[in-house]
């Protein structure tokens, strides 16, 4: 965090002491990507490997003919337009039918046409309503008209995209997932994120930075007080808020996303993902810690959080990027209850709008602001942050990925950790020990895979440090090991199913891109040229 307030440690040691180590497992509801064959009967979320979105009869709708879409999940258990039961229809043939409208999927008109519309129809028997099912060897599946030969295709990876057939593309947009509505998934597949198939590599740093090596991301903090009802009136000071840190409410967000869009490496075109992490919940309670979790239940202060977090969803638009929601929020809420359903929120009340269907919790407040982030920005992903404060201690993964599960992390898109808030050679300054050898390494990484695979998402190891042998250890050029174990033992990284290393300086002070001598934009470019590692 941009502060660190070590209290919270303890505080989360002793309320671990009286948590019920029989406490129920939460199911995988809602998990990333399922390995598993289709079993006829059952009710699944049709996920497309290429955009991570999945299909919906847009608008709920009821209408034959109507033509179905790729959506972001809208998350809870009653989202029917983007369920669909799969049953066997015999010789090797499906029928795919909505949940809500009890249709079926249909190539429209009998076309056998490349670009022939996907609609939903009542189900009649016909060859094109049915479809063949192969799986790809990989945990995704091609769905073939068994009418037309041809396969279920999205253009884009961009949300709205209308389903159409076309001939085989060998593309990410033509495979997809079959994800359990019950979560009741056997392997899950860790193969693919936003479309990436690569382990991502990325930090913060400033524009000139970032030019320096081929970066797959660049995160920057979304860090102030709340939207005041003002806006920008009494100017950026004053109102010490984030929209008005450029001449245009909202401006410095749009750069970034810009910025990054246009971003080239070598004179080619090198576009780099956005990742905001949203850290507004401090400056909204007055203070870090418990403080912010008892602000959720107050019920002004909750509703200018989310007016906040809705002003930043609708600046971003349909634009992609990665939004990570309040590190270190949820491991204070888990120090006061192991259960979050149980920590109080006054969430209807501040939100009627968007949270009216949540619970009154802290779980419902983790729900609703990912089911906006569905609503107000289609094409984010986006993820809660996993404290991992005390990642060593036996079975923490699991007592983790439960809690996150329980809080309503599987809605989201991945998890993520951070390893360290200072550079080890800081922390050996005051007296305390974060180096890593290769026990805390591995044990890191089994604590981060166990929480993956409870929850069902891959996670994000962020704001990694920086710090190398090189440094002296004074301001801004302090020692740590992390980039070394992290680039010389990757596989093993993916082998823990993390999608992302995105480094960058806890505080002003620590190790930064631009002070480490230059180790992390070799080390990125190194890893490039040779392919990278595949996720899994």
């Amino acid at each position: 965090m941009l502060q660190t307030n070590h209290f919270r440690r303890n505080a989360l040691m002793r309320s671990l002491a009286m948590f019920s180590a029989g406490m129920a497992v939460v199911g995988m509801a809602n998990a990333a990507n399922c390995a598993d064959t289709p079993v006829s009967g059952k009710r699944y979320y049709i996920v497309n490997e290429g955009s991570g979105l999945q299909i919906d009869v847009p608008g709920w709708s009821n209408t034959d003919g109507v033509g179905v879409i790729q959506w972001s999940s809208l998350g809870g258990p009653y989202n029917f337009a983007q369920q669909f039961t799969v049953e066997s229809v015999g010789s090797g043939l499906w029928s795919l039918r909505p949940v809500h409208s009890g249709k079926s999927l249909d190539v429209y008109n009998f076309s056998n046409a490349d670009g022939g519309a996907i609609v939903q129809w009542p189900y009649t028997g016909n060859p094109n309503q049915q479809w063949v099912i192969t799986p790809d060897g990989t945990g995704s599946h091609k769905i073939m008209s068994n009418f037309s030969k041809k396969f279920f295709t999205v253009a884009d990876t961009k949300a709205g995209t209308a389903l159409q057939q076309s001939a085989d593309q060998s593309s990410l947009r033509q495979k997809w997932y079959f994800n359990p509505v019950d979560g009741a998934c056997k392997s899950l597949a860790f193969n693919n994120f936003m479309g990436y198939k690569k382990v991502l590599i990325g930090g913060t740093m400033p524009d000139a930075a970032a030019a320096s090596a081929p970066f797959d991301a660049r995160y920057a903090y979304i860090a102030s007080n709340p939207m005041p009802e003002d806006m920008c009136a009494r100017g950026a000071k004053e109102a010490g808020w984030w929209g008005c840190w450029s001449e245009k409410p909202g401006g410095f967000v749009k750069y970034l996303l810009n910025k990054d869009a246009t971003a080239t490496w070598e004179n080619k075109s090198t576009p780099r993902l956005t990742v905001l992490t949203y850290y507004v919940m401090k400056k909204a309670a007055g203070a870090e810690g418990s403080a912010e979790a008892h602000a959720m239940n107050n019920a002004s202060v909750l509703k200018r959080y989310l007016n906040d977090w809705r002003f930043l969803l609708q600046t971003i638009g349909n634009e992609r990027a990665m939004l990570q929601i309040e590190p270190d929020l949820w491991g204070f809420v888990r120090s006061v209850n192991i259960d979050p359903h149980a920590v109080p929120a006054q969430l209807k009340a501040a939100n009627p709008t968007d949270c009216a269907w949540h619970e009154d919790s802290a779980a419902g407040v983790a729900r609703c602001m990912i089911s906006m982030a569905r609503k107000y920005a289609p094409n984010v992903s986006v993820g809660l942050h996993a404290s991992p404060w005390t990642y060593m201690a036996p079975g923490d993964g699991e007592v983790t990925g439960r809690y996150m599960a329980a809080l309503g992390a599987g809605d989201g898109d991945f998890v993520t950790t951070d390893p360290s808030d200072r550079d080890a050679g800081y922390h050996e300054s005051q007296g305390k020990n974060v180096w890593w050898n290769d026990e805390k390494f591995a044990g890191y990484l089994a604590w981060s895979k166990k929480l993956a695979e409870i929850v069902g998402k891959p996670t994000v190891m962020w704001q990694v440090p920086l710090g190398n042998w090189g440094q002296n250890n004074t301001v801004n050029h302090w020692k740590d090991n992390k980039v070394d174990y992290l680039f010389s033992r990757i596989n093993d990284v993916a082998n823990a199913h993390v999608a992302a290393l995105l480094f960058g300086a806890g505080n002003w002070d620590q190790t930064s891109p631009e002070f480490d001598g230059g180790n992390l934009f070799w080390k990125t470019k190194d890893y490039i040229s040779k392919g990278g590692v595949n996720l899994r």
